[in-house]
Order: C-alpha cells, then sequence, then structure tokens
C-alpha cells in the first residue's frame, strides 16, 4: 500500500509539473525550424580550387540543377562562366593540371561508375576524354560483358598523380585490360597519347615520386592489415607489414624535393600517428612531427621545394605549428584573422596565393584568398550565402576525467536555460517538459552528461 500511495504521488508530481512547464513554454520563443534543403542540397559553391599560375579561381556549382565546374579570373570572382556542361549524374570532383589553364576531371555515364579522365581548355571550353575507351576485351577476342546484365563493361579510370616537374603530363590508372587490375599510364596533355608504364597487381595504391618514377605499393594481407612493396629493378621486393590496428592510421603523402624520402604517417609501435620520412635507399625514418595527446591530423607542404612547413593536430580543436620562420608568419596572421580551424585548400606555384577555409560551428563553408606578399587575407566566396541569416549553436570542446582516470575530450552544445525539451522518461507515455536548467546542462562540465533529459553515467 505503502509503495502504491508513494507512485501516486509521484505520477501525480510528473502531471502538475508537465502542465506548469507546457504554462511556461507558451511564452518562450521557439528558434525558427532550418529548412532540411538547406543543410542537405547542394552548396552554391563547392570545392574551391586556384590554377598553379594564380591566374584563375575554379569550383563546381549547379547548371540547370546538375553541377558543373565554373572558371573566373582570381581578381573578379563574379565573371565567372560555366567550363563543363554535364547533364547527367553531374561532376564529383576535379583538379587543376599544371599545364597552363587546363582542368582535370573525372566522370561516369549516369552514375555507372565507370570513370573517364576528361581535360578541358578553360579559355575555348574544349573538353576531352583521354580515356574514350568503351570496352575491356577479353581473353577470347570478346568484349568483357557483365554476366547479371549482359552489357559490356566499360573500363573506369583515375589520376594517380599530377606533378609540377613534368606539367605536360600525367600519371593514370585505368582497367582497360583486365577489370581486375587498375594499370598506370602516362598521358601526353598535348597529343593525349597514353604510354602503359606498370601493370597492376592487386595493390591498394601505386606511389609515383615527383618524375613519376613507381617507388612504392601496398596491397592487402590476408591476415590483417596492408603489406608495403619497393619496387626496385623493375620488381616488386616486400618492404614491410602494417598490422590491422594500425592501418587507420598509416599512409604516405608524397616525396621530397630530391625524391629520395617519402612523407608518411604511421603510429607503428606507438599510441599516436606521427609524420615521418622514409628514405628508400637506407630505409632510415626520422620523425618530422609528433604529438603526445593527438594523431598528425593535417600538413603544409611548399609547393615548389615541398618541404614540410607546419603540420596540425587535432586533440580539443586543430591547431597548426609551424617548422619554419616563414610558415610561422603566415600562420601567426591567419589564426588572428578569422576565429575557427584553418585548412589551407590549394596555393600558387610561386606560393603567393593561397585558397582557405575556416571551420566554425557558427558558420556554414566560406572560402578566403590569401596573398602572402601582402600579408592579407579576404573573402572570396561562400559556399551557402542563405546561412549568413541562420542562427548556428557554438561548440564548446572539452575535456573531462573518468573514472578509471583516463581524459576523454568532446565537443558539446549548450543552450539557453529558458530553452525547453520535451523528453519522455523511462515507463512513461505522456511526454513532459523541462527547460534546460532544470536538466542540470549547466554542469555537464561537472560529473553528469545528459542526453534526452536523462543521465547516461558519471565521469
Amino acid at each position: 500500500m505503502k509503495t502504491t500511495t508513494s507512485l501516486f504521488i509521484l505520477i501525480c508530481f510528473l502531471i502538475f509539473g508537465c502542465a506548469e512547464k507546457e504554462k511556461e513554454m507558451t511564452e518562450v520563443k521557439v528558434p525558427d525550424l532550418v529548412d532540411r534543403e538547406l543543410f542537405f542540397g547542394n552548396p552554391d559553391k563547392i570545392q574551391v580550387r586556384i590554377s598553379p599560375d594564380g591566374k584563375y579561381f575554379s569550383y563546381r556549382a549547379l547548371v540547370n540543377n546538375v553541377m558543373n565546374i565554373w572558371v573566373a579570373p582570381i581578381e573578379n570572382p563574379e565573371s565567372a562562366q560555366p567550363i563543363t556542361n554535364d547533364t547527367l549524374r553531374g561532376i564529383q570532383a576535379y583538379q587543376w593540371s599544371y599545364k597552363s589553364g587546363n582542368i582535370l576531371y573525372a566522370q561516369d555515364k549516369g552514375g555507372d561508375e565507370n570513370w573517364h579522365v576528361h581535360l578541358v581548355d578553360v579559355e575555348s571550353k574544349t573538353d576531352t576524354d583521354l580515356t574514350p575507351q568503351e570496352e575491356i576485351i577479353g581473353a577470347d577476342g570478346k568484349p568483357i560483358t557483365d554476366p547479371n546484365t549482359g552489357q559490356i563493361v566499360r573500363p573506369r579510370a583515375d589520376i594517380l598523380s599530377v606533378s609540377r616537374e613534368n606539367p605536360e603530363e600525367i600519371l593514370i590508372q585505368i582497367n582497360n585490360s583486365d577489370p581486375s587490375n587498375m594499370d598506370v599510364y602516362k598521358v601526353d596533355l598535348n597529343t593525349h597519347k597514353m604510354k602503359l608504364v606498370l601493370k597492376d597487381e592487386s595493390f591498394l595504391q601505386i606511389l609515383p615520386d615527383n618524375l613519376y618514377n613507381i617507388r612504392l605499393a601496398t596491397r592487402t594481407n590476408p591476415a590483417g592489415g596492408q603489406i608495403v612493396y619497393k619496387y626496385n629493378n623493375d620488381k616488386w621486393e616486400e618492404y614491410f607489414r602494417v598490422p590491422q590496428e594500425d592501418m587507420l592510421t598509416f599512409g604516405f603523402f608524397g616525396f621530397d624535393k630530391n625524391n629520395q624520402n617519402a612523407y608518411m604517417i604511421d603510429s607503428r609501435d606507438r599510441d599516436k600517428a606521427a609524420l615521418y620520412t622514409l628514405n628508400l635507399e637506407t630505409d632510415e625514418k626520422k620523425v618530422i612531427a609528433e604529438n603526445e595527446k593527438s594523431d598528425i591530423a593535417d600538413i603544409l607542404v611548399h609547393p615548389t621545394t615541398y618541404e614540410v612547413e607546419a603540420y596540425a593536430t587535432n586533440y580539443l580543436r586543430k591547431e597548426w605549428v609551424p617548422l619554419t620562420e616563414e610558415a610561422k608568419g603566415n600562420l601567426d596572421y591567419l589564426s588572428t584573422f578569422k576565429e575557427g580551424e584553418l585548412t589551407v585548400h590549394f596555393r600558387s606555384t610561386d606560393n603567393n596565393t593561397w585558397i582557405l577555409s575556416y571551420d566554425s560551428p557558427q558558420e556554414y563553408l566560406k572560402y578566403y584568398k590569401y596573398d602572402l606578399q601582402a600579408k592579407k587575407a579576404e573573402f572570396l566566396v561562400a559556399s551557402k550565402p542563405e546561412f549568413d541569416d541562420v542562427p548556428l549553436a557554438n561548440m564548446y570542446p572539452v575535456e573531462i576525467e573518468s573514472r578509471d582516470g583516463y581524459k576523454l575530450s568532446f565537443s558539446t552544445s549548450l543552450y539557453p536555460k529558458n530553452w525547453m525539451l520535451m523528453v519522455e522518461p523511462p515507463n512513461q507515455h505522456q511526454p513532459c517538459c523541462w527547460s534546460m536548467a532544470d536538466l542540470g546542462v549547466e554542469i555537464i562540465l561537472d560529473s553528469t552528461v545528459y542526453t534526452n533529459g536523462w543521465p547516461i553515467g558519471g565521469m
């Protein structure tokens, strides 16, 4: 009887409490909902790039509701014009070649993901398919067909490497001889002729240096992880192995100026991934950058010397650490120019013009231009200008200590105390409402993390 009475009193308390809170809610201004199309629809402009000669900037934007590539002089962004006219799936990605005034992109047929590599002249808008092959010839001399549909299988091509040291050529991979293997070809951007460089052997990744010499490759290890191979005297030799637990924090990121050292992110035999140089002649491995709390998250490489000038960590926030005096001066200025986490997307060959963005929870993606000689940054274009009028909640990085003594990092958004939150308590079908202050959100940094108004654990 005592238990029943207590339960009755508790239910009455919750009912009357909800009634009072509902009265309070009528006095609170509820923020307008943001249209989902604004969040999930196509951006106005995305993937802003700069040409290597610094003359043009480019981006992807809609043409008749289909994503295409637009180009404008860097000094006159408002004059941008589309240089492609895709009418099906839209162009997913592109990049500038180092041949002046030319852009490269890959495109399939209506979503079949059998990509062809295209070259576009930005002045004449001439679009050339560099990999026009439409069939793969099998051992019987006939085109290979899909066993399920009977349709002819189209080759798939990807851009492997674009180098400042060889501006008139690029490396591509294409499965035009075997659907399972992406052979490496060198393509002349003037004659559009292809020359076989290397037959693929089921590699995950093939790595050429800045002169297009094939140096390294990776392959899946059947026992787990990866196997790294070195290319010596026209044959592959096993170099070393990467365990399964280190696969997500391992990778190569280009070569230095003399092509002797590969840049490598590696977490083997350590807790956090560090940035190394790996000398392919002596096998010497040297640490360039490391951090006890975070993996190396980003690097800044000079466009012509290929020197690593700075690196970034991302523990609570993305933070840049300069390795040269010039980089320090640039990063010091850029850190004060605007709030947010800096990303340097592209730099001109003369290193004078940079394309930047700042990641901020209270602002949708915007791009900026930085003039290095003038030490001046300025706004370039907004990815979605409509968001300028939308209030977005700030996020705060937090570090807390768990009961077993470990440091935990996360981000949280804090709401005004007079906002209301509808929740459904356990074993109760009638939702109730509490203010954020009632829920204890203000003590989130003290002991308890809340979700839907109920504690999920003490820290």
